[in-house]
């Protein structure tokens, strides 16, 4: 259940998601969108690139119809043309489940990078590569973690030190005992601790603590790493 695939938006990958994984959800690579973009020539790259990430990465439906609005006036064709893609698939606000943050495949395309040479081996020795590969990474990886001394990945926790310094500069005024509006620039926020959402939607979409859902854990001191998902632990 709930299990999602990002890819480009080759067709035979598709096709066979809907035979293996009929009931997946299929995102698509923002960057390669990008880059067909690019390939299509609707001409003002310098506007039309930029306008499309803010939107692809927007949280709420509302800041992605103002980006998508300033693409409409700046080059209708290409609006029209990211609309065809079916926008439920590459912006992040529309995607109707949890992507975790992923917009890319660049994960995948790392394996590309490092398989560049051996991808022209007969198949075993290919086979052999990337079997050597993964138990190194493996075997690191399972070093680092042992190493580590919080619950929480490295990135996530860097990432919650950021919000942490926003949410110090915000005032939490209670609704109820589970509910707080959180008043801080850029923007307000309303939190629900029991959903573990707010308003701004960075809670709901990345699940791990925004700056609005940081302020209210200092409020009420509680353990930050208990509002995360176990996507990041």
């Amino acid at each position: 259940d709930n299990l999602v695939f990002v890819t480009d938006r080759y067709k035979a990958i598709e096709n066979a998601l809907k035979v293996v994984y009929p009931n997946c959800y299929h995102g698509l690579c923002m960057y390669h969108i990008s880059q067909n973009l690019k390939a299509k020539k609707f001409g003002h790259d310098d506007k039309v690139l930029p306008a499309f990430y803010l939107a692809a990465k927007s949280y709420l439906p509302s800041i992605f119809e103002h980006y998508m609005g300033d693409l409409r006036r700046t080059a209708a064709r290409a609006a029209e043309y990211l609309s065809e893609i079916e926008v439920e698939r590459w912006a992040r606000c529309k995607f109707p489940i949890t992507r975790y943050n992923t917009l890319t495949t660049n994960i995948a395309e790392c394996m590309n990078a490092i398989l560049r040479d051996a991808r022209e081996m007969p198949l075993i020795p290919l086979l052999e590569t990337i079997r050597s590969k993964l138990q190194q990474w493996f075997h690191d990886r399972r070093i680092i973690a042992g190493n580590m001394t919080t619950p929480l990945t490295t990135w996530t926790q860097e990432h919650l030190l950021k919000h942490l310094k926003i949410a110090e500069r915000m005032f939490v005024q209670p609704i109820n005992p589970n509910e707080y509006r959180v008043i801080g620039k850029p923007i307000e926020g309303v939190v629900n601790l029991i959903t573990k959402s707010c308003t701004c939607r960075k809670f709901d979409l990345d699940q791990y603590p925004c700056a609005h859902a940081m302020a209210v854990c200092q409020h009420r001191r509680i353990e930050f790493q208990n509002m995360c998902s176990h996507f990041y632990h």
